[in-house]
């Protein structure tokens, strides 16, 4: 288990849940939500795994055939380009800002990708915890109707294979470190969070947004990037999005619902909104080597 930075939590506020249940429909997407409190430093975000031995998922060569496309030649060449140029996250401490890898968020593809900013949440060592500054995307929690857990929901999947082959080059890939996540129950709905995980992007718990963001400062809520909203993100009044957590919420007859965090002035929503919806945006985090 990863030790975290001794950090003492008293009167946290960070969360807020929905006690009507996540199954109702509303007409806007947040109403008047109770608080609760966390006294405790949350599970462990992750273990480090020895990665010497690992297989890199991501595609590593690019074909050569003269198919008569030019656009697949540009994009052979930025692709050699990016990995020629990252040589690795520099120096960096809790609260900064950096620079990793790349995904469409313009929603102008004809300019290529943009490059993602993070905010450094943790340190541990020389591997850094990283969040994504905005809503990256948007995609549904689970793609069928049953309960799942992170462990088997849709979005697990696509962030540590379609995301992490589009975000990545096979350098970047190389920087980033695979982590055991533990996934608790719901503790005010008893659902159930499944067993730990091996992840080389994730999303954040409830326990540990609430740990991360025990001041509710700004950066707990986002702004969806323009590729996002495309994609299905909500927006509300404000600018803000919602944006999903990995742990479950509640299961009532609505059907499963996914932990998320609301909009201002609402924080961490424990009764969730429906799995199957993609309207939450997409917040990836992962551990990279500095």
């Amino acid at each position: 288990m990863r030790k975290k930075s001794a950090i003492l939590l008293a009167g946290i506020t960070a969360a807020a849940m929905l006690l009507s249940g996540c199954g109702t429909e509303k007409a806007v997407e947040s109403s008047d939500q109770n608080t609760v409190s966390s006294q405790q430093e949350p599970e462990n975000t992750g273990n480090f795994e020895n990665t010497e031995d690992s297989e890199n998922t991501g595609n590593s060569e690019n074909t050569t055939e003269d198919t008569g496309n030019t656009g697949n030649s540009e994009n052979a060449a930025e692709d050699t380009e990016k990995e020629k140029a990252f040589t690795g996250i520099g120096p960096c401490q809790i609260g900064d800002t950096v620079v990793f890898g790349s995904y469409e968020q313009d929603n102008d593809t004809g300019n290529g990708k943009e490059a993602i900013e993070w905010i450094v949440l943790d340190m541990d060592g020389q591997n850094a915890l990283l969040l994504s500054k905005y809503g990256l995307d948007a995609q549904a929690y689970s793609d069928s109707g049953e309960a799942v857990t992170w462990e088997n929901c849709a979005l697990r999947q696509w962030l540590n294979d379609t995301f992490y082959k589009e975000a990545f080059s096979e350098a970047e890939q190389g920087a980033v470190v695979p982590v055991t996540n533990t996934n608790p129950d719901n503790e005010r709905w008893g659902t159930a969070g499944g067993n730990d995980t091996l992840d080389s992007v994730f999303l954040l718990s409830i326990e540990e947004a609430e740990f991360y963001f025990s001041d509710r400062n700004e950066e707990l809520w986002i702004q969806a990037t323009p590729y996002a909203v495309e994609q299905g993100a909500f927006v509300a009044d404000n600018g803000n999005s919602p944006w999903w957590l990995r742990s479950p919420g509640d299961n009532n007859e609505g059907g499963f619902c996914a932990a998320y965090v609301d909009y201002p002035p609402t924080g961490v929503v424990l009764s969730g909104y429906d799995a199957q919806r993609n309207s939450r945006a997409v917040r990836p985090a992962l551990w990279v080597t500095i």
